[in-house]
């Protein structure tokens, strides 16, 4: 399957129609940046090709574009098995699905609904989930060919249908394999060595010379090292002394001339501490004096702006009282026109309560044909409501009778039957047989094997023979036969495996009408069209209902009918008059339209006496605030009076100026004084004290280190006598001499394990292949794919038989195998994309496919990516590529790709 062009609206970002094609056979770049919907467009082509049109629930709601009552809605056209097709779905409002083929050049109907979801379903090999939308389980023969964003390495496919497609495309055939005496030699040659199992050399008693030599070198190189130690520490100790005897005459110069620092800096100590004291004495004096002309200066100056602001409230006081007669005159002439208002007002509440009396009947006749109306309508939705139920339970109880097992047992039951063929099938592959054609008629007795006794030969009935591990015959006249294989510890394993899954599928199957997949498949089929049948008519009475529930309906059915026998028995002249009330209703614009005349005029007035209220409140308000401003007056008159009398005292102005000066006299002379010391003491940079300290703890410090030192050379003194006395170099020699002979001995022994571990591996490898993996050409592809990739061999991929995961790297026969978390993140999404590549044209072999990845080389360098986009041009000649980058540049310079700028298409739109 590939795809020609792709249209979506409705859908998340997209809310108008865009379309992107049409699409080239080859290799497609999507480009734009982040947020611009690439992702997007890849979720409409999965869910416009395996999603249920009808699905519902929040996934599916999240399909909508934010903030917008769309539908979304995506037409994609594609070509499979050499037709071309279109299909339309569109979901959550009005759902529907379309499959359309072009016939004689036109597109034509093909199918609709469920049978058009089923049918390109079908084309890639997928499956519908149980509910939702579909995830990459779902997907089929996709889960290889397309990539999520992030998710480049393939999904654990062991329980799909898509290994078997693979191995389907590949036609491998299993063979046995053989043995014989070079091997049987080899083997025992190699497990004299090796061990069995983890293929680890031999120790213990068992173990072979080389592990008797290589303990001597141990212990050798262990002596020549601990000699060489004591050299070393021999010629550290002799290094130690020269230096602690240079440092030690260091530091007795140091110290000497730490002490005249010391002398000089405490006599400036003595000078600098002597300026210090006189000069806070005349700071004193200075600060003393600063204050005694600050407090008076401050005496003088409060005393001038008392008498300045006494004056401005004498003022004031007299403007106050002069205006205090017009203030109560404003105040009296407000009260009368507040009076008057309210005398309109109450004349106008008494018309509005006359008109309220007559439109109460009008509204209550209204209220009756209303619930009357509404009472008939409920009816008829009730009646609709229960004839979708009855179609429901109708069908729910054809479901209830096909006692078919449901979707997730029945996958269960397909994988044990289909685990049980394939354990059957690689038992009976992995056992002795043996086909005869006889040319005449003879007997053949068989001791060993299947079927045993003996049974006649006849010319042209073949007949087989099966043996497990051995078969044996004997044919008269000719002589005795016997065929065997290895014994092999898988067989067992394959029998465990063969009795799990009959057993599992045997409980699978308990209680059901039968254990014939196929019927039990039917009544699958046969249970999801009722369940079909039973959700669709469970869709019209949801669509009937809404957000309603029948017992809600009648409830509010009941309710209605309430309401309207309740006004019949205030006004049970009504019930022989039905068209009083529909007479009486359609009069109430006009009683309305009465109210709101009088409401209108009762407004105005009562807007008149709020105004009128207003400004008598604003009158009162001034007058008030008028007698509080000349009694706050008064108050600081008072008050200014108090605060002259307490400042001037019984001192008159002459004599506070008189004191006044001389104390300026005396402020000046103290700030001179002051100075003058000030400048004396700043002709030393810093206080000498902390430096008399430090000078004296470095002293110390010196005479202690000294101490240490010579101390530490009468110890290193002491351990090089004694270095010497051990005379470490004529025991050196000989031990290196052994090292040497042992070393090549080891040399040489490791050399023929090497060749035999080779060997043997190298027989083994080369008997393994008649079993390789069937996936053997899909490895030997994603190996080459990677290796250009990386631009160089990091080894051969492996797969799992079973899953198509990538299980390792093998590097070697002999060397540890890479596992993926060893290699880096660029790495790891390389080997993926050589692995899906490989895949994909295994899958392409019968038509051309469609391989998507979306956003999946974020962590590939430039140079490997080089390397990428040409081996996406030559994939393109086989397969259609679809690429999706924030990065145009990245793949410019495939050949022949075709370029789509999301961004210029969306701009378009």
């Amino acid at each position: 399957m590939i795809l020609r062009a792709i249209q979506v609206e409705g859908w998340r970002r997209f809310a108008d129609p865009v379309t992107v094609g049409p699409l080239a056979p080859g290799v497609n770049v999507l480009f734009g940046l982040n947020g611009a919907g690439k992702s997007t467009l890849v979720e409409a082509i999965v869910r416009g090709l395996l999603d249920n049109h009808l699905t519902t629930g929040d996934p599916a709601e999240a399909l909508r574009p934010w903030g917008r009552d769309l539908a979304p809605r995506v037409t994609i056209e594609f070509e499979h098995e050499g037709h071309r097709y279109r299909v339309e779905k569109q979901f959550l409002v009005s759902p529907r699905s379309e499959l359309c083929r072009e016939e004689d050049g036109q597109f034509k109907r093909l199918a609709e609904s469920r049978g058009a979801d089923k049918q390109v379903r079908e084309m890639l090999g997928a499956e519908p989930p149980s509910r939702g939308l579909s995830e990459v389980k779902h997907w089929g023969l996709a889960q290889v060919l397309w990539a999520p964003q992030g998710s480049l390495a393939l999904p654990d496919l062991a329980d799909t249908s898509v290994p078997a497609a693979v191995h389907a495309a590949l036609d491998v055939q299993v063979s046995d394999r053989s043995t014989g005496p070079v091997h049987a030699k080899l083997s025992a040659a190699y497990h004299a060595i090796f061990t069995r199992k983890e293929g680890k050399r031999r120790t213990g008693a068992n173990a072979p010379p080389l592990a008797g030599l290589e303990t001597e070198l141990s212990e050798k190189c262990r002596q020549r090292d601990a000699l060489d130690a004591q050299l070393e520490m021999l010629d550290a100790e002799r290094v130690q002394i020269e230096t602690l005897g240079r440092r030690r005459d260091a530091l007795a110069r140091e110290e000497e001339k730490k002490k005249a620092e010391l002398a000089e800096a405490s006599r400036r100590a003595g000078e600098y501490k002597d300026l210090k004291s006189k000069c806070d004495v005349e700071k004193a004096k200075f600060e003393k004096a600063a204050l005694q002309y600050g407090a008076l200066k401050q005496t003088v100056d409060e005393i001038a702006k008392r008498r300045e602001g006494l004056g401005e409230d004498q003022k004031a006081l007299k403007r106050h009282e002069d205006a205090a007669p017009g203030r109560a005159d404003e105040l009296w002439r407000r009260d009368a026109a507040l009076a008057e208002a309210k005398s309109r007002l109450d004349a106008l509440g008494a018309r509005r309560d006359e008109r309220r009396k007559a439109i109460q009947e009008v509204e209550l006749a209204a209220r009756f044909v209303a619930q009357r109306k509404q009472r008939d309508d409920l009816d008829r939705l009730l009646a609709r409501a229960e004839e979708a139920i009855g179609q429901r339970d109708e069908h729910a109880g054809r479901l209830a009778a096909l006692a078919a097992p449901d979707a997730p047992r029945f996958r269960e039951i397909q994988a044990a039957h289909a685990r049980g063929e394939r354990a059957r099938q690689r038992l009976d592959a992995a056992g002795v047989r043996v086909v005869i054609e006889p040319e005449r008629e003879c007997e053949i007795e068989v001791t060993e094997g299947t079927p045993p006794g003996a049974r006649p030969l006849r010319p042209g009935e073949p007949i087989t023979f099966l043996g497990d591990p051995s078969l044996a015959f004997r044919l008269p006249g000719v002589g005795a036969f016997r065929a065997s294989r290895p014994v092999d510890a898988s067989i067992d394993s394959l029998r465990s495996e063969l009795d799990e899954a009959e057993k599992q599928f045997l409980r699978l199957t308990e209680g059901l009408p039968t254990r014939d997949v196929a019927a039990l498949k039917r009544l699958r089929d046969q249970a999801d069209e009722a369940e079909r049948d039973r959700r669709d008519a469970q869709s019209k009475l949801d669509g009937i209902l809404g957000q309603w529930t029948v017992e809600k309906l009648r409830a509010e059915r009941d309710e209605a009918d309430d309401a309207a026998s309740a006004i019949l028995i205030e006004r049970p002249d009504w019930a022989d008059s039905p068209d009083e009330p529909t007479r009486l209703a359609g009069q109430i614009e006009q009683a309305r339209a009465a109210v709101e005349a009088v409401e209108s005029e009762l407004h105005a007035a009562r807007d008149a006496r709020d105004q009128e209220a207003a400004s008598r409140n604003d009158a009162q308000r001034a007058h008030e605030q008028h007698d509080r401003e000349m009694q706050a007056i008064r108050e600081r008159i008072a008050k200014t009076d108090r605060e002259l009398a307490e400042l001037t005292g019984d001192v008159d102005d002459a004599n506070r100026k008189s004191d006044l000066d001389q104390l300026a006299l005396t402020w000046n002379a103290a700030k001179a004084q002051s100075e003058t010391a000030q400048r004396q003491l700043e002709q030393f940079d810093e206080d000498p004290a902390p430096r008399v300290q430090l000078l004296s703890d470095d002293l110390e410090k010196l005479r202690r280190e000294r101490s240490e030192v010579e101390q530490e050379l009468g110890v290193a003194q002491g351990s090089l006598k004694s270095l010497v006395a051990a005379a470490p170099y004529s025991a050196l020699n000989p031990i290196v001499e052994r090292i040497d002979r042992l070393q090549r001995e080891i040399a040489a022994e490791r050399l023929r394990h090497d060749a035999i571990r080779l060997l043997f591996q190298t027989v083994e490898q080369c008997r393994a292949e008649a079993v390789e993996s069937v996936l053997a050409p899909v490895q030997c592809r994603a190996t080459e794919l990677f290796a250009r990739i990386a631009g160089r061999r990091l080894g051969e991929v492996r797969l799992d038989d079973r899953s198509l995961a990538v299980e390792r790297l093998a590097i070697d026969p002999v060397e540890r195998p890479v596992e993926l978390n060893e290699l880096s993140g660029g790495e790891n999404e390389q080997v993926h994309l050589a692995v899906r590549l490989a895949l994909a044209e295994v899958l392409a072999q019968e038509q051309r496919q469609l391989v998507v990845l979306d956003d999946v080389l974020t962590a590939t360098d430039p140079e490997r990516l080089a390397r990428i986009r040409e081996i996406l041009a030559e994939a393109g000649q086989r397969l259609q590529i679809l690429v999706l980058t924030c990065d145009r540049d990245r793949f410019e310079s495939v050949p022949s790709a075709k370029f789509f700028d999301l961004g210029e298409i969306t701009a378009r739109r």
